[in-house]
């Protein structure tokens, strides 16, 4: 007598095959868990301690080498940037250490493009979101030329191939 499995046969192997289904049907226990898109972010503190220490943290990673935006400090405690910003005018504390930490990487980023190792041109576009001075100069800089600027309004004349004659109407 042969002893065979039910389920080596190919009838049963085909069969078995149609009827499960392709889709996994979640079980009770995975129902019961909630499902968060953003598993991992996490959201600023509000209690004022907490805030204290995330902006000691803050002032110890602008001293790093590796701090080249505020928003890369947010970014790395895993708080959204915007979020991370809003707290500043909630708490003092953090907002001086706010400051230092753009004054920090906006000296970073001036050393970086002064001696070449970072494109002096991206420096030049950012280094008014972190320093105040630079940001005043631009501004003046600006106004300046656009006080100098003479606007002058050509008309076309209609014997110039880019614009055709328009006919004349008889009245």
């Amino acid at each position: 007598m042969t002893n065979k499995n039910k389920d080596t046969s190919p009838k049963r192997r085909i069969a078995k095959k149609k009827r499960m289904s392709p889709v996994k049907k979640p079980n009770k226990r995975e129902l019961s868990i909630p499902v968060r898109y953003y598993e991992k972010l996490h959201r600023p503190p509000r209690d004022k301690l907490l805030q204290d220490k995330l902006a000691d943290r803050l002032v110890l990673w602008a001293k790093t080498d590796e701090a080249l935006t505020i928003d890369g400090f947010a970014l790395k405690e895993l708080i959204s940037p915007y979020r991370f910003k809003r707290m500043a005018p909630e708490n003092e504390y953090f907002q001086q250490a706010l400051e230092y930490a753009r004054a920090a990487v906006g000296d970073r980023l001036f050393k970086l493009g002064l001696f070449k190792k970072a494109d002096s041109s991206l420096v030049a576009k950012t280094l008014p979101i972190y320093n105040e001075e630079y940001r005043e100069f631009v501004l003046q800089k600006q106004d300046k030329q656009q006080q100098g600027i003479i606007n002058v309004i050509m008309e076309r004349f209609p014997s110039s191939s880019e614009v055709p004659e328009i006919p004349e109407e008889d009245e």
